[in-house]
């Protein structure tokens, strides 16, 4: 779906919802939203149950495009403006040394120092407001490469 769809449709459900509710203006946010016991609860055991081989082959088949996708991007943002001074940055802070990758450099640096770099690169030159793709690994993917790496871990772990 692209995101202005998706916009589109959010407002007009929340538009409807706003005019078949009179919101108060005494009433307290928490009363305002549906109750979902077990939500939160319900996410986290399925997300730490989960195990590669009960994922469908087409889900996996558009994480790695996904993945291919942040890391292209933190490629070509890797040589934008953005890329060298927030190496250089990360320089002056004395963190040049460690086990994760700046892509795009030979740099390796603390698992969080990395995540910061590669997410800025990815979103250096970032269009994904055009409604042509939606880069939804670009605030995850930076963590997950640094930690990776630094831990020796693929992609199925």
């Amino acid at each position: 779906m692209i995101r202005r769809d998706f916009c589109k449709t959010s407002f007009a459900l929340a538009g409807l919802a706003l005019r078949s509710k009179r919101l108060d203006a005494s009433a307290s946010p928490a009363e305002e939203f549906p109750k979902t016991p077990g939500l939160t609860k319900y996410v986290s055991e399925f997300i730490v149950n989960a195990k590669y081989e009960d994922i469908p082959e087409n889900v996996v088949a558009l994480g790695k495009k996904t993945i291919l996708d942040g890391f292209g991007l933190s490629l070509a943002g890797s040589a934008s403006v953005m890329g060298p001074r927030i190496r250089q940055y990360i320089e002056t802070l004395g963190c040049a040394s460690g086990k994760a990758s700046i892509i795009g450099t030979k740099m390796k640096v603390h698992p969080r120092f990395a995540a910061l770099a590669n997410g800025i690169s990815i979103h250096a030159d970032d269009y994904d407001d055009t409604g042509s793709a939606l880069h939804v690994a670009a605030p995850v993917l930076p963590p997950a490469f640094a930690l990776c790496e630094s831990g020796n871990r693929s992609g199925k772990d």
